[in-house]
């Protein structure tokens, strides 16, 4: 009978192969364990027969110790006496229904015993009757031992007559157990035989699919592109594996001429990319500079009017001063050349912009500064970082403050790094704040372009920390790195 290509599964008669080796095995597991379960229960039978049997042998002699020449109604000895009678009754029971198929002078036995032992129990109980003292008392006695001399012969008899049946029902057993494995050995042989004879029909197939695959592989790696496309096989496995090197052969194709094609617009890629580079580097420095610009208007208004009023107020000492803080603060935002300058002019610069905080705000704000370093000539740091954060602190930390306001700036040297902090004790940030200063989403520019300046700076991610909880100020954060190899120039 014929069959479509592709209509079989490899999995499938693989697994039919073995699940009919699986199956037949178990059952003849299955066979040769019931077998043996049923000798091994014959053989306990036996066992617990003969046990019974040679118990009886040693009960009646027993029995006939414990009859005594005087017997009371409450003696341990009349209570042993009954317990022998009761157990030597059970067992004589149970030996008639010890055998299958019993013999005839097995039979023959079992009733003698039970007969006599019979006859025994009536004589005991006329023998405790008697007078201990009268002559038919000791005659009684006599003939008690003599029917128990009876018992242990007739019983060492029929012990004999069991030991050949059981004898005989093993050997039975075993050569039915021997004729079942040898059937079942047969039947193993045969399965197995089968199964080779199928697996090397599948083996051969599976290794013509795999010459095949060999032979059009090695087209392949030749850069035979043109080779013809494989066919299609027998079983559903192959088939997946076929047409994957044949789609694989023609996108490889493809991908050759469509490479061929590519390479000049390639080389134009990357004149382009280097020019993208050169072209975000200006931009990255363009954007610093117009950062820095950005800063210097917020504080120049307020501070201008401050000094009209000076003037007016005819305080012409402290008008000069004013006036020679701001320009020193103008003279250093545009004098600015680089992204970095010294960390002292930094603090110097804020020097000159808290003396004008300070004369405008008089007591309504305290400004307190702490610096506790000694490489503020040495380290470099961006430019006017510090003021935006102060001015912060003053116009939305402490706007509602009409007296008791606190800014304070602290400046210390770390291992790796310098640490200052501007904090003050205002109204600080809510949640959303945060998480908009956060996302870069908010009008507080003065506190985005230091922020922004800081991280194109630095390459450290904790340079700049905002922490505050709303009614109880905040705390800004920022470390400046002494290394140079964290700074990007």
């Amino acid at each position: 009978m014929g069959y479509k290509k592709g209509q079989y599964s490899l999995k499938r008669d693989l697994l039919k192969t073995y699940v009919v080796v699986i199956l037949i095995s178990i059952a003849v597991y299955c066979g040769l364990s019931i077998s043996r379960n049923n000798i091994s229960d014959q053989m306990e039978a036996i066992t617990d027969n003969n046990l019974k049997i040679s118990r009886l042998s040693l009960l009646i002699p027993e029995r006939q110790n414990q009859v005594q020449p005087y017997l009371y109604p409450e003696s341990e000895e009349k209570a042993d006496m009954y317990r022998l009678n009761n157990e030597i009754g059970e067992i004589l029971t149970d030996i008639s229904k010890m055998c299958e198929n019993p013999t005839d002078d097995y039979l023959a036995y079992s009733r003698i015993l039970s007969q006599v032992n019979g006859h025994y129990l009536e004589c005991l109980e006329e023998y405790q009757k008697e007078e201990i003292s009268s002559q038919m008392h000791y005659y009684s006695g006599t003939y008690l031992r003599t029917i128990s001399d009876e018992l242990k012969k007739y019983t060492s008899l029929l012990m004999a007559e069991y030991l050949n049946y059981s004898y005989a029902a093993f050997n039975h057993s075993m050569e039915q157990y021997k004729v079942l494995e040898l059937r079942i050995n047969l039947v193993m042989v045969c399965v197995v035989f089968a199964s080779l004879i199928y697996m090397a029909v599948v083996s051969q197939r599976i290794w013509k699919f795999l010459n095949s695959v060999s032979n059009y592989t090695g087209h392949l790696s030749r850069h035979e592109w043109d080779a013809a496309d494989m066919d299609a096989g027998r079983y559903r496995e192959f088939n997946m594996v076929i047409k994957a090197l044949n789609f694989m052969k023609s996108e490889i194709n493809n991908y050759i001429i469509e490479m061929r094609n590519k390479n000049q617009i390639e080389l134009q890629l990357q004149e382009e990319q280097l020019r993208n580079e050169k072209n975000r580097s200006m931009l990255k420095e363009a954007g610093l500079k117009m950062l820095q610009m950005q800063i210097n208007p917020h504080f120049l208004f307020n501070t201008l009017n401050l000094i009209m009023r000076t003037v007016q107020m005819k305080e012409n000492q402290t008008a000069v001063e004013l006036i020679q803080s701001t320009a020193r603060i103008l003279r250093s935002s545009i004098s600015i050349k680089s992204p970095l300058i010294p960390l002292q002019d930094e603090l110097d610069n804020l020097e000159a912009y808290l003396y004008i905080q300070r004369l405008r705000y008089q007591d309504r704000i305290d400004f307190v500064t702490c610096y506790q370093i000694d490489c503020a000539d040495t380290l470099m740091a961006p430019p006017i970082i510090l003021q935006p954060l102060v001015e912060n602190s003053i116009l939305h930390g402490l706007k509602d403050r009409r007296d008791g306001g606190t800014v304070r700036i602290s400046v210390s040297e770390k291992e790796t790094c310098v640490e200052i902090y501007v904090s003050d004790n205002g109204s600080g940030f809510d949640q959303e704040l945060l998480e908009k200063l956060e996302q870069g989403d908010t009008d507080r520019i003065g506190l985005m372009n230091v922020k922004k300046r800081l991280q194109l700076q630095f390459s450290r991610p904790d340079v700049f920390l905002i922490s505050s909880v709303k009614g109880q100020g905040a705390d800004i954060r920022i470390r400046i790195p002494k290394h140079r190899e964290e700074q990007v120039l």
